[in-house]
């Protein structure tokens, strides 16, 4: 249900050139409640440990989340000044030797919280989404960090639930229009 207060809200953000992209999950994992998924054999997933790797790996969710290039670009420049080496970390997966998935961790005093999970349009349904998160999750384990974060499309929260994260809050996720392609 939309009140009147929200309408009101969801104008005047619109006037300033935003636009609402989704309702988002909000949720959390307790490494010891992780379930593993169904690993796919034919992906290998690896550290990225340049920019030149980054920029491909960005090319793969700017696909998904259907950003521009240029936004893809700047996310990708942004994340190389904020390095490759910890406390964020980024992986791919590949098929073929053809990159079809990203995922990152940052890590903090606090916890861990995963972002950029994706996977190519045309790779879709393979647990590669599950895989790469998992393996994720498996990189916090490894420095002792057991509790995890991360945001989701409403829609897509199912996937996380899976693998053992709860819904936690709810929030609404607004965006300038020339982040997206369309």
């Amino acid at each position: 249900e939309v009140s009147s207060e929200s309408l009101q809200l969801k104008e005047a953000l619109e006037k300033r050139g935003l636009n609402l992209w989704g309702t988002f999950s909000g949720m959390i994992l307790n490494i010891d409640n992780v379930i593993k998924p169904k690993i796919s054999e034919n992906l290998e997933l690896e550290l990225v440990i340049n920019k030149e790797e980054l920029m491909l790996w960005s090319d793969i969710l700017s696909e998904a989340y259907e950003c521009s290039k240029d936004f893809s670009k700047f996310y990708a420049n942004l994340l190389a000044e904020v390095g490759l080496k910890g406390p964020w970390y980024h992986l791919m997966g590949r098929k073929n030797k053809k990159i079809v998935c990203t995922g990152s961790i940052l890590f903090t005093d606090k916890g861990a919280y995963i972002y950029n999970i994706s996977t190519s349009k045309n790779e879709r349904n393979q647990n590669y989404g599950s895989n790469i998160t998992y393996a994720l999750i498996q990189l916090a384990k490894s420095k002792n960090i057991y509790q995890i974060a991360l945001m989701s499309p409403q829609q897509i929260a199912p996937f996380y639930l899976n693998l053992g994260f709860k819904e936690v809050t709810y929030f609404h996720y607004w965006y300038r229009k020339y982040y997206l392609k369309k």
